[in-house]
C-alpha cells in the first residue's frame, strides 16, 4: 500500500511555490522599473542638453545677424575676405570696411592712389565670434591663425574651406559663430534661355559662369531653367550629373561656386540704390542733351551671407 500524504502538507507546499513565484515576479518588475527609470533619467538629461545646445545655437545666430546688420547694413560698407590682405591666418574670414573714393572725377591727373593704407584705416570689424569683442575690431586680428581649440564652423569636406571662430562662454556651455560670403562665388544655377540670342542679354539677365575649364564641373548644354528650381542648396550639387564632373569633389567646389549668390545695385560711396542708366536716359534725357554723356554713379557692392553656428555643453 502507498502511504497517504496528509492534505494539509500538500496545501503548505503549494503556498510556498506560489509565494516564491510572486517574489520572483515582483523582483523582475522592480528591476524593470529601475531600468526604465534610469533610461528616462538619461533621456531627460540628453533632452536638456539638446535644448541647451539649441538655445546656444539660436543665440549665436541672433548675435551673428545683429553684428552683420550693424557692420554691413549700411550701403556704404564693403565686405571682403581676408584673402585680399598680404598676410592672413584664415583666408575665408570675412571683414567689413568703410567705403572710400580716390575722387578721380575731380582730379583726373592725380597719381595712382594708395590702396594699402585704407585697408587698415577704414577697417571696421571681422565677422566672427570672440570672447573679447574689441579684439575683432583690430585688423591685425585676422593675421593670426585659428587656435586649434576653436570649433570648426566650416570644414573642407563639407563647405570647401576651413573656418574657425573663438568660443564664447555662456552660463551653460559656449557658442561660436562666423559669417561666410556667397556673393563672391560663381552661381551655377542661373535661370534663363539655354542660348544667349538677344543682343543686349547682358543688360537683362544675370550671366552664367563658363564651367568648361573647371575640374569639378561640366558645361551643361541645356536645362538651365529646371536647374534653377532643382538646385536649392550646395548639398544637392552631386545629384546633378549633367553639371558635376566628379561628385566626390562637389563639396570642395563650394569654396568657389554657389547656388545662392544675389546682390543689389547699391551706391557704396553715397548710399542708396544706383541709378538705372536706361530709365534715367528715357525719363530725363533732356538733362544730358548736347553733352554726349549719361549720369554715372559709384560702383556697387552687396552681399548675401551665410551663417554657421556651433554649440557645446561643458558638463
Amino acid at each position: 500500500m502507498k502511504p497517504s500524504v496528509p492534505r494539509k502538507s500538500r496545501s503548505r507546499g503549494f503556498a510556498l511555490v506560489v509565494t516564491l513565484s510572486l517574489m520572483i515576479l515582483l523582483t523582475v518588475i522592480a528591476v524593470g522599473l529601475l531600468s526604465l527609470s534610469s533610461i528616462t533619467l538619461r533621456s531627460t538629461a540628453v533632452g536638456e542638453a539638446d535644448a541647451r545646445a539649441f538655445m546656444n545655437a539660436r543665440l549665436a545666430v541672433m548675435l551673428a545677424i545683429g553684428e552683420l546688420q550693424k557692420e554691413a547694413g549700411d550701403d556704404r560698407r564693403i565686405t571682403a575676405d581676408a584673402s585680399i590682405l598680404t598676410t592672413t591666418g584664415q583666408a575665408h574670414l570675412v571683414g567689413t570696411w568703410s567705403s572710400w573714393s580716390p575722387n578721380f572725377g575731380a582730379k583726373p591727373d592725380q597719381a595712382a592712389p594708395d590702396y594699402v593704407a585704407p585697408k587698415t584705416a577704414l577697417f571696421r570689424s571681422w565677422l566672427a565670434s570672440s570672447a573679447d569683442p574689441a579684439a575683432v575690431r583690430i585688423r591685425s586680428w585676422g593675421d593670426t591663425g585659428a587656435d586649434p581649440k576653436w570649433p570648426r564652423l566650416f570644414s573642407l569636406t563639407r563647405d570647401g574651406f576651413d573656418l574657425r571662430a573663438a568660443a564664447v562662454p555662456t552660463p551653460r556651455g559656449s557658442l561660436a559663430w562666423a559669417v561666410s560670403q556667397e556673393n563672391t562665388k560663381a552661381k551655377v544655377n542661373v535661370a534663363g534661355p539655354d542660348t544667349d540670342t538677344a543682343v543686349n542679354v547682358a543688360l537683362q539677365s544675370q550671366r552664367r559662369p563658363s564651367l568648361a575649364l573647371s575640374a569639378m564641373f561640366k558645361q551643361p548644354k541645356d536645362g538651365w531653367n529646371l536647374r534653377a528650381g532643382r538646385l536649392l542648396s550646395g548639398n544637392q550639387l552631386p545629384l546633378d550629373t549633367e553639371l558635376v564632373a566628379d561628385p566626390a569633389k562637389a563639396a570642395a567646389a563650394r569654396a568657389s561656386f554657389t547656388v545662392h549668390a544675389q546682390g543689389l545695385l547699391t551706391d557704396v560711396l553715397k548710399g542708396g540704390l544706383k541709378t538705372d542708366l536706361i530709365m534715367e536716359s528715357l525719363q530725363h534725357g533732356s538733362r544730358y542733351r548736347g553733352c554726349g554723356c549719361l549720369p554715372v554713379v559709384g560702383p556697387a557692392v552687396s552681399t548675401r551671407l551665410g551663417v554657421s553656428t556651433f554649440q557645446r555643453d561643458n558638463r
